[in-house]
C-alpha cells in the first residue's frame, strides 16, 4: 500500500508560514503547480473565443439556451445556460455535471432547480462526456475516461486539464454576457462536478463562493484505497500536495462541502479528516466561519436547499439586483 505522509508534501499547508504575505504566496504556488501538473491549456484559456450558435427552448418550465462556444482552433464546446424565471437575478453559477449519462436528470436535477431558485446557471458539457462522448460510452465510466485520456494526451493535456479548461471557458463566457455581474459568480457541482467546482474556484481567485458535493477526500483514499476514476489522478501529487491543500487555495472565500451519509464513493472518516485540514487552513486565514461541512441522509447526491442557503448568505446578500428587487 502506498504511503504518502503529509510531511512529504513540498506544498503541504503545514509547511507554510502564517503571515498574510506568506499565505498568499503559498496559494499562488499551489495554483501554479496544479496548472503545471495537469497540463492545463493556458494558451487556450487566455485566447479569445466566439459564439458559434445559440438555440433557446423551454424545458420543464425553464428557459434553456444551448450555446456552442469556440476558443482558438479547438472544436466548439457546448455550454448550457438556464435563465431564472421572471427576470430574477440572484447571481450567476458555473455548475458542473459528473460521470453520468444525462447532465440534467437523475442526480443532476439541481441544475434546473437552481435556475428556478433565481440563479443564472451555466453548465459546460465536459470533454469526453455526455453529448461529447462521440466514441460511444463503455458500460464502466472509469473505462470511458481511460479511452478519452488518449485524446487528452494527444492534445498535450490531461483529462483534468481539459475539463478544467471547459469550466474556465464557461466562466469567461458567462462574464461576457449582459446582465452577469462578474463579482457575483459561484461554482457548484456533484462528484466529478464537485471536483471541478473546487478546482475552478482554486485557480480563479475572483470566483466568489463554492459549493462542492460528494468529492472532497484525500488522494490516497480516493485513488489508491478506493480505486476511483483515473481522471481524478494528478501526476506526481505525492511530491507536492494533497487535495485539502488545493482546496485551501480557495480560502478565505466562502466554501461549503457536502456529503450524503451513505455515499458509497468515499470513506466517511477520510472525508472528515480532509475537511478538518481544510477548516484548519480557513482558521489560519481568520475565516473559520466561511466554511462548513454539511451532511444529510442520502447517497451520492447534492442537497439543493443547503446550497441555496449558503449562496443566499454569501452570494445574494449584497447582490445589486437582489437589493433593488427588495
Amino acid at each position: 500500500m502506498l504511503s504518502c505522509p503529509s510531511s512529504k508534501f513540498s506544498l503541504g499547508f503545514e509547511h507554510q508560514g502564517s503571515g498574510k504575505e506568506q499565505l498568499s504566496r503559498w496559494q499562488g504556488q499551489v495554483r501554479a503547480k496544479l496548472i503545471d501538473l495537469i497540463h492545463y491549456p493556458t494558451a487556450q484559456a487566455e485566447s479569445g473565443f466566439r459564439t458559434v450558435s445559440s438555440e433557446k427552448k423551454a424545458v420543464e418550465g425553464v428557459e434553456q439556451i444551448r450555446h456552442l462556444v469556440q476558443a482558438g482552433g479547438w472544436a466548439p464546446q457546448p455550454i448550457y445556460e438556464f435563465l431564472p424565471p421572471d427576470n430574477a437575478n440572484r447571481g450567476t453559477l458555473i455548475t458542473f455535471h459528473g460521470h453520468g449519462k444525462d447532465p440534467f436528470t437523475g442526480i443532476y436535477t439541481y441544475v434546473r432547480e437552481l435556475a428556478r431558485h433565481g440563479y443564472r446557471v451555466f453548465m459546460p458539457i465536459l470533454f469526453g462526456k455526455m453529448e461529447r462522448a462521440t466514441k460511444g460510452p463503455p458500460e464502466d465510466p472509469n473505462e470511458h475516461c481511460g479511452v478519452w485520456s488518449v485524446d487528452a494526451d494527444a492534445l498535450g493535456s490531461t483529462l483534468l486539464g481539459l475539463r478544467l479548461f471547459d469550466g474556465a471557458l464557461a466562466y469567461r463566457f458567462a462574464q461576457s454576457l449582459p446582465g452577469v455581474d462578474s463579482e457575483h459568480i459561484g461554482t457548484i457541482g456533484l462528484s466529478m462536478g464537485g471536483e471541478l467546482a473546487l478546482y475552478l474556484a482554486a485557480i480563479q481567485p475572483n470566483i466568489r463562493v463554492c459549493v462542492s458535493a460528494g468529492f472532497l477526500s484525500t488522494f490516497k483514499s480516493l485513488l489508491f484505497d478506493r480505486g476511483n476514476c483515473p481522471c481524478y489522478s494528478i501526476r506526481d501529487w505525492p511530491q507536492h500536495f494533497d487535495m485539502p491543500d488545493i482546496v485551501g487555495a480557495i480560502a478565505p472565500r466562502p466554501l461549503q462541502i457536502q456529503k450524503g451519509y451513505d455515499d458509497p464513493c468515499f470513506d466517511r472518516d477520510d472525508v472528515q479528516r480532509a475537511y478538518e485540514r481544510v477548516a484548519g487552513i480557513y482558521g489560519v486565514f481568520g475565516a473559520a466561519d466561511l466554511t462548513c461541512y454539511e451532511t444529510y441522509p442520502g447517497r451520492h447526491c447534492l442537497h439543493v436547499d443547503k446550497a441555496k442557503a449558503w449562496f443566499t448568505e454569501h452570494l445574494v446578500s449584497d447582490h445589486p439586483s437582489e437589493n433593488r428587487s427588495g
